[in-house]
């Protein structure tokens, strides 16, 4: 076959049979299920601790097999779209986390990036696949603004930053979204495909001084 495509999560073996294939050609599959924009909300980012750390809220049930990544390098939707700095180093010009959620977290659920749970296992060191010499690490925030996206890919076995597939949700407290540039740094980034302020999967907050952001959820409707 030239190409195999799974549109449901969960672990599938595929068995190698006729011809000149054989056992030796079977394997066994992992997919990856697929979330929707907002599934998972950033509700809350602290910038000036080692290791740095935001939160998440579920809005929706989120299935064993889902892999999500976390990443503060800025969006560009200039051509070719993509986060700062993916095409040349696997990390891009900041960081790179991963989320593999082992089983259903609960809609409902609030939970941070530095908490360990046998729902999910945080990935924040080894390397990132096709990623060159770059390595997964926590999350390091600007403290002079940034942005935090959440995002998925078809295809594990890839360069994550550089195969964003869709995405489901960015914090800013810059003020404002906009293209990076190349003088920009880390302060700058935009809204991805998919993703808009009207739906409230883009936030943006106005940049202050304060090391830690969070939304009230007392207030959430």
């Amino acid at each position: 076959f030239g190409s195999l495509q799974i549109d449901a999560g969960g672990s599938f073996t595929l068995t190698a049979a006729g011809g000149a294939l054989t056992s030796a050609t079977s394997s066994s599959l992992t997919a990856v299920a697929a979330l929707a924009a907002g599934d998972l909300a950033l509700i809350g980012r602290i910038n000036n601790t080692t290791p740095d750390s935001f939160a998440l809220l579920a809005l929706a049930n989120i299935p064993a097999g889902s892999v999500v990544y976390f990443t503060d390098n800025g969006w560009s939707n200039a051509a070719p779209a993509n986060f700062r700095g993916a095409l040349s180093d696997g990390d891009g010009s900041e960081t790179l986390m991963r989320l593999t959620v082992n089983s259903t977290i609960a809609a409902g659920t609030i939970f941070r990036s530095v908490d360990s749970d046998a729902r999910w296992t945080w990935t924040t060191s080894g390397a990132i696949p096709f990623g060159g010499s770059a390595t997964y690490s926590a999350l390091t925030l600007a403290t002079g603004g940034d942005q935090i996206y959440a995002f998925q890919v078809a295809n594990l076995n890839t360069n994550p930053l550089a195969a964003a597939s869709s995405h489901i949700f960015v914090l800013d407290d810059t003020g404002a979204f906009e293209d990076p540039d190349n003088s920009s740094g880390s302060s700058m980034g935009n809204i991805p495909p998919g993703l808009s302020a009207g739906a409230d999967t883009a936030l943006t907050f106005p940049f202050s001084s304060y090391n830690v952001i969070g939304l009230n959820m007392a207030l959430a409707s």
